[in-house]
């Protein structure tokens, strides 16, 4: 039987722009693929049907901190990972690796992965609001990176901050 793999970014177009040759390896390596994300148009699902790639709707808003919007997500997304019951889950992009993460966990997935390809406004910004989110984003990313078996990062100097912060307790590679 294959094995299933999902993999969840925060917008649609990512997973055609930065994620196609990922997906079609992983068709062609024998994995059942879901491509995962909020609101994808037709051309996109017809792009990932046409490499055998299934796609699922995942409630996110990608941007904005609303914490019950948030939750009430975080549940839905518990709920599709339940339904899907995937092997592997590999997520990227802030949100979907924070909240799929957490979601994947509660849900039973064994097999939790994430991506971080940048560390985003959370990180860079300045001022007292940004102070506020960055310390609930660096809390709720210490979290959900005890869930992965592994983090890969696309920039050594984001790795560099992951392990001198401790954010990730677990194993980490820089692709």
């Amino acid at each position: 039987m294959k094995k299933t793999i999902v993999v969840f970014g925060s917008l649609a177009g990512s997973l055609i722009n930065f994620r196609y040759s990922l997906l079609q390896a992983l068709v062609n390596s024998g994995y059942n693929v879901i491509a995962s994300a909020p609101d994808a148009d037709e051309e996109i699902v017809r792009k990932l049907n046409a490499i055998k790639v299934e796609y699922r709707n995942i409630p996110l808003c990608r941007t904005g901190m609303n914490p019950i919007r948030d939750i009430l997500n975080l549940l839905r997304i518990q709920k599709i990972f339940k339904d899907i019951k995937p092997d592997i889950l590999l997520s990227y992009t802030i949100k979907p690796v924070i909240y799929g993460s957490i979601a994947a966990y509660f849900a039973g997935v064994k097999n939790i992965y994430s991506m971080i390809t940048g560390l985003g406004y959370s990180f860079t910004s300045k001022g007292l609001k940004s102070r506020i989110v960055n310390g609930i984003v660096r809390l709720l990313l210490k979290l959900s990176l005890t869930t992965n078996e592994l983090v890969f990062f696309q920039n050594p100097d984001d790795m560099s901050i992951f392990i001198e912060k401790n954010y990730s307790e677990t194993r980490s590679k820089l692709i």
